[in-house]
């Protein structure tokens, strides 16, 4: 299936999935018109996956902090003292790189791939519970700034 008609079906799929549901207990629960719901518009062929040790989710002590933090923008830059306050690990940053708090979404049992484009990062989420989706913020090291964060949430499969 072509991208840019997955991503039509994406939001639909999403709002079907919503309905009735109720949130999870100290959960930010996302709706299918979040602003955190942002599928990308086009593919980009040379975008890459970032490795695993780049991508940290942020912990759940923390998941409050974080979450006002993007309220108004999709991501913003920290040091790397806050990534390593909001992982609650030792964030080993590289040197060419810079820490970035972003949006993400999870839902249950959630795998999290962040690809990096020219267009910018596309939070990559599948999970076997997409119906009760929440906001997982995540702490990436990237360089160049991105452009913009795009996030989607599919069931596995």
């Amino acid at each position: 299936m072509r991208l840019t008609k997955r991503l039509t079906i994406f939001p639909l799929m999403l709002a079907a999935l919503l309905g009735g549901c109720g949130p999870q207990q100290g959960a930010h629960t996302v709706t299918a018109s979040d602003p955190w719901i942002h599928p990308p518009t086009v593919e980009d062929k040379k975008a890459v996956n970032l490795p695993p040790f780049l991508v940290y989710r942020v912990h759940p002590d923390m998941l409050k902090e974080a979450v006002a933090e993007l309220a108004k923008e999709p991501y913003v830059q920290i040091s790397p003292a806050i990534a390593a306050r909001y992982t609650k690990t030792d964030a080993h940053v590289p040197m060419e790189m810079r820490p970035f708090l972003i949006r993400g979404l999870t839902g249950g049992q959630t795998d999290i791939t962040v690809v990096q484009s020219m267009q910018g990062l596309w939070v990559k989420a599948t999970g076997s519970d997409v119906a009760h989706p929440v906001q997982q913020p995540l702490v990436v090291m990237v360089d160049p700034t991105p452009i913009d964060i795009f996030v989607t949430l599919e069931p596995k499969g």
